[in-house]
């Protein structure tokens, strides 16, 4: 009976002295768990930025200024022997302006799929769009691991699945048209998420005013001499808040044609009959976007 009471005494001291020693120390792990992921979310997404969680572990927003900028993303994909896992930074273009493979966790073969890890390896990713890497043994441009095409491919399918899981669905409307663009043409960009300069075409531009039914938002592209070359009023399917059959009826081609070679700071465009609101936000939205930009 002695012993039975010696050894529940120890249990409950071993219990709370282990207690204690976690109460103390976990906070700090904690602590030094998040300065970890601050710091490789800043190697990955670099500048005088902020980031805000929003799928804990997984997705990132990160903003500049104040305004959306990127985000950083973790996605893992299955290796020769463990869990390949990326963390990337993405602007709103989808292209890569960092990438990392954290170490732990991993246990690709020494020596060989381990050199996923390599700084030399995960700067070839920067600069590209993150839905179209690819090695150069699948078509595109990015060199594998010498004899570890398996775990540089993992590293490859990490990138690009989870930008297509996890952000292309959260990025505004517009950015593809901005892509489109960047790719045809080459682009600049003057003020963050509103204007951007195309190369031997003029100035690309967002804009927006209230609508009937909320913020009707347009992307316009106007010469040196501020006439519009090419507009593209929000749809629907986009987010145009308007009432179907209505204030929706602004958001076709037809439309925008009535717009092309106007003068962007005063577009003498009549409005549509049964969407007189709409039409209206519409010129506003072209009128208050350009501003700045004679």
């Amino acid at each position: 009976m002695r012993q039975v009471l010696v050894l529940f005494i120890v249990c409950v001291l071993s219990a709370f002295l282990l207690s204690f020693v976690y109460g103390k120390t976990a906070p700090l792990i904690e602590e030094n768990a998040k300065k970890k992921i601050e710091a490789s979310l800043k190697e990955v997404f670099p500048g005088e930025v902020e980031f805000k969680e929003i799928e804990p572990g997984k997705l990132w927003e990160v903003y500049r200024n104040g305004s959306l900028a990127g985000f950083v993303y973790i996605h893992g994909e299955r290796g020769y022997s463990s869990v390949v896992r990326a963390m990337v930074g993405v602007d709103l273009e989808g292209k890569i302006v960092g990438m990392k493979v954290p170490k732990e966790g991993l246990s690709e073969t020494p020596g060989l799929g381990m050199k996923v890890t390599e700084p030399w390896f995960s700067r070839q990713f920067i600069g590209k769009y993150a839905e179209d890497v690819k090695l150069k043994k699948d078509g595109g441009d990015l060199d594998a691991i010498t004899a570890a095409t398996i775990s540089s491919r993992a590293c490859v399918n990490a990138v690009k699945n989870g930008y297509i899981e996890l952000v292309k669905k959260r990025l505004p409307w517009w950015m593809k048209y901005i892509r489109e663009f960047a790719k045809e043409y080459g682009i600049e960009e003057v003020e963050p998420g509103k204007k951007w300069k195309v190369k031997d075409k003029g100035l690309l531009y967002l804009g927006e005013a209230e609508g009937f039914g909320g913020k009707v938002q347009v992307l316009v592209l106007v010469d040196d001499k501020g006439k519009i070359e090419w507009i593209h009023i929000q749809r629907p399917e986009e987010g145009l808040p308007e009432t179907e059959g209505y204030g929706t009826e602004v958001a076709t081609q037809e439309y925008e044609q009535r717009f092309i070679g106007k003068s962007a700071a005063n577009p003498d465009v009549d409005v549509l009959t049964g969407a007189s609101v709409t039409s209206r936000a519409v010129i506003e939205a072209v009128k208050e976007g350009y501003k700045g930009g004679e």
